[in-house]
């Protein structure tokens, strides 16, 4: 009975230990996914405001969501928040507006936009409220 009692607590060692590094495995993966720049994806479309915001109209972004595009328009406003910056661009339309939320690293190019210059981001489209809403952008 004692043979076969130290042979369960190996096995169950065994397996906790197989656990533990698979779990180590998992998070170590989920955690390098999300530290990924933007800059390293390939972007599934480039377009301008304007053709974005007709996306929008059109079909509401259906083929564009959890995909990363570039967007090229008019830097509206500048907003920091909850320690994150967001860019509004439009164009010539003034009721909607795509909301960039930037990556973290992306802080030190701020100083150097003006509302009303053309600018080009990139991020991944999540979906839209009152405005189409970008994350995880880069200034490009």
């Amino acid at each position: 009975m004692h043979l076969h009692k130290n042979k369960t607590i190996k096995y169950l060692k065994g397996t906790a230990i197989i656990v533990v590094m698979l779990l180590v495995v998992y998070i170590f993966y989920v955690n390098r996914k999300h530290q990924e720049s933007i800059n390293d994806k390939r972007a599934y479309k480039t377009l301008t405001s304007e053709l974005l915001l007709d996306n929008y109209k059109i079909n509401n972004l259906a083929d564009l969501i959890d995909k990363v595009i570039i967007v090229k328009g008019i830097l509206k406003e500048v907003h920091f928040k909850n320690n994150v910056y967001t860019l509004y661009i439009n164009h010539e339309d003034e009721t909607f507006h795509i909301m960039c939320e930037l990556e973290k690293k992306e802080d030190i190019k701020i100083e150097h936009l003006k509302v009303g210059q053309n600018i080009v981001v990139k991020g991944i489209v999540k979906g839209h409220l009152l405005d189409i809403i970008l994350l995880n952008c880069v200034i490009i």
